[in-house]
């Protein structure tokens, strides 16, 4: 009998999923492991393994079309069965599961030197639907935002796969204004009065742009928020940080690996505030899983998650949040990054924000925000210096705790950063 290939829950969250991509068509040879399909959750958009060996009999779920975790979304024959497909399974209500054609056209060749911005817009005759177009995660998640047909796009990555650059060059093509045509002594016509410009016409959200949307609405309007903010000298944590550095030549620690170590530790003897409210009782967790919010090249916002990360020490903790980090920027996300937060970090010290609330993901019952490091006269004993402070600002849910229990929590991470070789323990 054909194996079937089911939508996955690739998230704590996921409800359905979306087929950005198949990596292998009707007929193609998979093996255990191998990646056959990018799937786009409500997070993010990752790769799908095969979990049998075999050929694909059947697609069932084209791209760009969705299903509810657990339906059958392709068929694999295996080894020594014929390749005969079952007929396509009803879809979901709402939902439309049909099958795409069989032979996917070749894909063309790389081209020979790279191409200018405006060869990279297809000339007539845009390949047609039955094609599949080899896209990268990003450049599909860029495309969807800017409104852009890939069918419109040469692709100049390997295989002739499309990339961010592609359809940033087939995005600045299109903003170019058309060069004037000089005509030699021709006389320039006299002004003409153009018509008011169209109305703006708004585009449809992503996946990931709806679940925002709907979850911070949520959070806004169902959890009483109260915030606390505090003022941190970083001067200590900033030496520790170049002494590292000098001493660990495989990996540089940052500010946000002293931040998140502190907060980790802190959540330990503050179990409340690593505790969420769920069914109106409040649940406490076992593990500390700190979600570190990143923008993506898209303008998206996602939040991976570092497991456990009160464990383990410093410079571990530091090459985990960088590889966390970088799939997530590049579109690589396993599954399980996204899963098991119980407190999360919104770092905007990347730019020139001194200070700001941040909104709770639920279920969890906090949120800091983190403003940049910036020079600023500070008291230190009799003395006033200038020194690197930060703002950080703490979003609770009162329901879980009150405002004396999250000041104690904040001013352990004050001492934390202010005391930083007790981040090395």
């Amino acid at each position: 009998m054909p194996a079937d290939i089911v939508m996955p829950r690739l998230s704590d969250t996921m409800e359905s999923g979306t087929v950005a991509h198949w990596l292998k068509g009707e007929g193609d040879t998979i093996k255990k492991g191998e990646p056959i399909a990018e799937i786009e959750t409500d997070k993010a958009v990752m790769p799908l393994e095969s979990d049998v060996n075999g050929t694909i009999a059947k697609i069932l779920l084209p791209e760009g079309q969705s299903a509810p975790i657990g339906t059958t979304i392709a068929t694999v024959a295996k080894a020594g069965e014929a390749t005969v497909a079952r007929p396509a399974e009803a879809a979901a209500p709402g939902q439309t599961v049909s099958v795409p054609p069989s032979a996917p056209s070749p894909v063309p060749e790389k081209a020979a030197a790279p191409l200018a911005a405006s060869e990279r817009v297809a000339e007539a005759g845009a390949p047609s639907t039955n094609e599949r177009l080899l896209v990268s995660p990003v450049a599909r998640r860029l495309a969807e935002e800017m409104n852009i047909d890939l069918r419109s796009v040469v692709g100049t990555g390997p295989g002739g796969r499309i990339t961010r650059e592609d359809v940033e060059a087939v995005s600045r093509a299109a903003l170019a204004p058309a060069a004037p045509v000089e005509v030699p002594g021709a006389v320039a016509p006299p002004p003409v009065a153009t018509a008011p410009a169209a109305p703006l016409v708004g585009r449809p959200l992503t996946r990931l742009q709806e679940t925002v949307a709907r979850r911070m609405v949520q959070s806004k309007t169902t959890v009483p928020h109260f915030y606390l903010t505090s003022e941190v000298d970083m001067a200590a944590a900033a030496r520790l940080r170049e002494k590292l550095n000098e001493q660990w030549t495989d990996i540089r620690v940052g500010y946000t690996d002293l931040l998140v170590r502190a907060i980790a530790l802190a959540l330990e003897a503050f179990p409340l505030v690593n505790a969420s409210w769920q069914n109106d009782q409040i649940v406490y967790h076992q593990n500390v899983n700190v979600g570190l919010a990143v923008t993506t090249d898209g303008g998206g916002l996602l939040v991976p998650v570092i497991k456990n990360a009160n464990q383990g020490g410093l410079r571990d903790l530091s090459k985990e949040i960088k590889d966390l980090v970088k799939r997530t920027r590049d579109g690589k996300n396993r599954p399980g990054d996204f899963e098991g937060g119980t407190f999360t970090v919104s770092n905007l010290g990347a730019w020139a924000v001194d200070n700001f609330l941040a909104i709770i993901n639920p279920p969890e019952s906090a949120i800091l925000a983190v403003g940049r490091i910036v020079k600023r006269p500070t008291a230190r004993g009799d003395e006033i210096v200038l020194s690197e402070m930060v703002n950080l600002s703490l979003s609770c849910d009162h329901r879980v705790f009150y405002g004396a229990y999250g000041a104690e929590f904040m001013t352990k991470v004050h001492d934390l950063l202010e005391q930083p070789y007790s981040l090395l323990r």
